[in-house]
């Protein structure tokens, strides 16, 4: 077997993370519109693995203890990473390059943190246009989950998110928008989406995009995947045979 080098086991490792979150991990907007990221599991070793990769303090909470339910069947017990706003930032940045699963909701919790909760941030409320620009991704990205990403789609939500930052009133055509920089106002609103850089003809294929891995990042996501989604056991009959 070929010796590792140090870049082959980082090649490796993110790999296995990025896999591993596309198989349990989840991306959300909260209640308070704070960027959430979460990770749920039975095996506390896995979470610790990943916490302490990102150097967090306290990422590792109990989901559920570990009993019986109503039924008196067992339930194993259950751990939880979670992660919120800025802190959820560096890990989304680190496992989009080779998400496959979730690498569209990875890039509108990444788009979400760096351009809209800087510019918007409140100590006193939102106004209603704010709720009105967090509730899209808000919803966007629970609308995706479990979708395969294409690039069209991402172009498409380009799109949606640079129309949501124009007021209302100009989306509407009851405001003009005035340039000072360029001395002029923009009447048109194909003028209003150029100025915005909103593409206005909509991409028509639908291909699917996967990310060009190299080989051990390729293992890595896949022994990350399996993990986290995989199962390995026997069926009734195959067992039956045996013990006959």
């Amino acid at each position: 077997m070929t010796e590792l080098t140090a870049e082959n086991v980082e090649e490796i490792k993110k790999g296995y993370i990025t896999g591993f979150f596309d198989a349990e991990g989840s991306i959300s907007i909260t209640k308070e519109y704070a960027l959430s990221v979460l990770i749920n599991q039975s095996y506390k070793p896995v979470l610790e693995r990943i916490n302490n990769e990102f150097k967090m303090v306290s990422g590792i909470q109990v989901h559920s203890k570990e009993g019986y339910d109503k039924r008196r069947v067992h339930r194993k017990g259950a751990w939880r990473w979670r992660l919120y706003s800025n802190d959820a930032l560096p890990f989304l940045i680190y496992v989009h390059t080779y998400s496959i699963e979730k690498r569209v909701q990875i890039e509108l919790g990444i788009k979400y943190q760096k351009m809209i909760t800087p510019v918007y941030a409140r100590s006193k409320g939102f106004s209603q246009r704010e709720i009105q620009l967090r509730e899209w991704f808000k919803n966007k990205i629970e609308e995706l989950k479990h979708v395969t990403p294409t690039k069209e789609e991402l172009k498409s939500y380009d799109n949606e998110i640079k129309k949501q930052i124009i007021p209302k009133n100009v989306r509407d055509g009851k405001q003009k928008i005035l340039s000072i920089s360029e001395n002029k106002t923009y009447a048109d609103m194909d003028e209003i989406y150029k100025r915005f850089g909103i593409d206005t003809i909509e991409p028509q294929t639908n291909t699917q995009t996967i990310p060009k891995m190299s080989e051990y990042i390729e293992l890595g996501y896949i022994a990350g995947f399996t993990d986290g989604e995989g199962y390995i056991g026997m069926n009734a009959r195959l067992r039956a045979w045996r013990e006959h």
